[in-house]
């Protein structure tokens, strides 16, 4: 049989090839422009990114040369934006991308060490004070730089003070200065103290927004902005003494640098517009007649009169002059030998080592290092672990601190427990506050030095939660829902707190509050009674608190040193401080970039850092699973 024969499939008809279409010359034109200017936008992108790097690994590699100190030159001290114990959060880099604005502050301990060097140096000649940059500062840090000044003058040079304006603080430095010149347009006010907060409860009531307060100690005053419309009568009579004591403090330090009785200063802030009634002459001649003001000159007459002043030029040229940062540079550290003034009897004759570690500002968990305005637990943890691990023979835990969360407060608290069951004596040295958690980490070291005018105590706990759950009826929305553990602690902002979570939040409360009295107790050796007297959420100067045993003497930082090694038995000592030496930004990219230890993971790990401090810091409330021992008080007022 033959096979079938196998169908073939019909091939289709090729299309006859398309006609190519006219291109239109315009059109390819334009495509063309817009290639080029693609290409060029895409490159001067790129360019300026490779600039912006190769500006940023200049500024951390590479620096200026070391400055020079020329024969009778005059130190220039001019702090920016406030005074604080610690900069290392400050960014470098940041500065120079600001054109040199600043940011972060200027640390007090640089400053003494820099004019106490200077009143020996015989290449300087003169002080030049020019506080004009300067926002604000605490007393103690005033007192403390001003002390450096006077010892400056007892070297027998001259010491200078200069701006257009006078602020308080700024005024504060300027009256150490033999001769005090401000520009003839310029003011001299000062504003006196206060303590005021803004009060939101009526406000909030129109709106219809709750905010849940749960507090232990009648003056913790943080949550009375949400629940009142006026400061509390408590709260107003615990603040009226310590008003009094550092206005008190403020007006007799001027009255004795500028000679005058303290009715003529404390005249002039509370007096100004009865003496402006009085004259026709403005601010700059008045204050001269009060004679707080010695000479009113413009720049140029301001600084022939420096040259006349300082007498090592009798053609009137400028003298020289050298920045405080640049005379830091080439200056000794502060790393000497010291030499115990009074050491204890038994004390070794060898050198010791005393460790050095600041908590600064808001205590919090954060995913970097310490700056003038937050201080993170890992950071302060850190140090003091470096510094147990050194075996230093004793530790000065500096704090400038208004408190923060419990929880980062007590980890603290924890690591410097470890360091005195190792033997080492802790000394904790408060700068201008160190208050409610700034107070917590302090209650349990061997000794408690404050100045006069520190603001400390605030023993208080509190938590707030807002919610806006009636806001949303308003206009119509309603939560409702089914639930597992219907009691459980589940407060919500946009169905508010129920009776359960009120309940277990003010018992949270409770048991931190308890835990704080007891640390107290067992650091200061009272019962948990007296502990409580004082306590309360009440804010007690460093003079105060030296009253009701909650320090145990006055002194600065240099008396700590001196203090901790008389605990060490110690003749001589050296001090070695524990910081974070690269900004917070550098530290922030090599986290982000993995060459660290990879805490963010993340180049949004510095912004999210921030974000959260701000939220912690300005409104700690919003998060209701943290509870805090923060002096609000403490960080908004009392800044001269």
């Amino acid at each position: 049989m033959s096979e079938p024969p196998i169908p073939q499939t019909p091939t289709p008809p090729v299309p006859p090839p398309a006609k190519p279409k006219r291109q239109n010359i315009f059109l390819l034109i334009f495509r063309g422009i817009g290639a080029v200017f693609r290409f060029i936008r895409v490159s001067i992108a790129n360019l300026l990114i490779i600039l912006l790097l190769l500006l940023i690994f200049v500024a951390v590699s590479t620096g200026d040369p070391e400055p020079e100190v020329a024969q009778d030159s005059v130190l220039v001290f001019e702090p920016k934006q406030s005074l604080v114990e610690d900069t290392s959060g400050s960014d470098p880099i940041l500065d120079f991308l600001m054109s040199g604005t600043g940011v972060g502050g200027t640390k007090v301990r640089d400053v003494v060490r820099a004019i106490r060097h200077a009143a020996s140096d015989d290449r300087i000649v003169a002080l030049e004070v020019r506080p004009h940059r300067l926002l604000g500062a605490s007393l103690v840090h005033l007192n403390a730089i001003g002390s450096a000044i006077e010892e400056f003058k007892a070297s027998g040079k001259k010491v200078v003070a200069y701006s257009n304006f006078y602020s308080q603080s700024q005024y504060h430095l300027a009256s150490h200065a033999d001769k005090v010149v401000m520009h003839p347009y310029g003011e001299l006010v000062f504003t006196g103290l206060a303590f005021e907060n803004q009060y939101f409860h009526t406000l909030l009531n129109k709106l219809h927004v709750n905010v849940h307060t749960f507090r232990a100690g009648d003056y913790k005053s943080a949550v009375e902005p949400y629940t009142r419309d006026s400061m509390s009568p408590e709260v107003k009579a615990s603040y009226i003494p310590i008003l009094q004591q550092l206005w008190g403090g403020y007006v007799e330090t001027i009255s004795n640098n500028r000679n005058l009785p303290e009715t003529q200063v404390f005249d002039y802030a509370d007096g100004l517009a009865t003496l402006l009634k009085g004259t026709d002459k403005g601010l700059a001649e008045l204050s001269r007649e009060q004679r707080l003001v010695d000479e009113l000159l413009g720049p140029a007459d301001y600084s022939e009169s420096l040259a006349s002043d300082t007498q090592i030029s009798a053609s009137g040229d400028k003298p020289p002059r050298i920045a405080m940062d640049d005379y830091l540079e080439v200056i000794p550290s502060s790393s000497g030998t010291l030499t115990v003034e009074e050491p204890a009897d038994d004390a070794t004759s060898s050198t010791g080592r005393i460790g050095l570690v600041t908590v600064s500002g808001a205590i919090l968990t954060l995913p970097f290092g310490q700056g003038s305005d937050l201080e993170s637990t890992s950071s302060a943890v850190k140090h003091i672990n470096s510094a147990a691990k050194a075996n230093v023979d004793a530790l000065v835990l500096r704090i400038d601190s208004p408190g923060g969360s419990v929880f980062a407060s007590e980890q603290i608290r924890m690591a410097l427990r470890e360091l005195s069951e190792k033997g080492i004596p802790v000394v904790a040295s408060m700068a201008g506050t160190a208050a409610s958690g700034g107070y917590w980490i302090a209650a349990e070291a061997d000794l408690i030095m404050a100045s006069e005018s520190t603001i400390t105590g605030s023993i208080g706990v509190f938590a707030t939660f807002p919610s806006v759950e009636e806001s949303l009826e308003q206009v119509g929305v309603n939560t409702d829902g089914v639930y597992s553990a219907p009691n459980a602690l589940r407060p919500d902002p946009l169905s508010g707190v129920s009776e359960s979570d009120a309940t277990i939040i003010q018992a949270i409360v409770n048991t931190s509050y308890d835990r704080f009295l007891n640390i107290v107790s067992n650091g200061r050796e009272m019962s948990v009674d007296d502990v409580r007297a004082i306590a309360g959420g009440r804010i007690w100067t460093g003079k105060q608190a030296l009253e009701n045993n909650l320090v145990d003497k006055i002194g600065g930082l240099d008396q700590a040193f001196e203090e901790a090694a008389k605990l060490a038995k110690l003749k001589k000592y050296r001090i070695r401080e524990y910081r974070d030496r690269r900004s917070s930004l550098l530290r922030t990219l090599l986290e982000a970039t993995g060459f660290e230890s990879p805490l963010a993971n993340s180049r949004l790990g510095h912004l999210i850092g921030e974000s959260q401090y701000i939220v912690d810091n300005v409104w700690p409330k919003v998060q209701f699973r943290r509870v805090y021992a923060l002096c609000e008080s403490c960080t908004t007022g009392l800044i001269f």
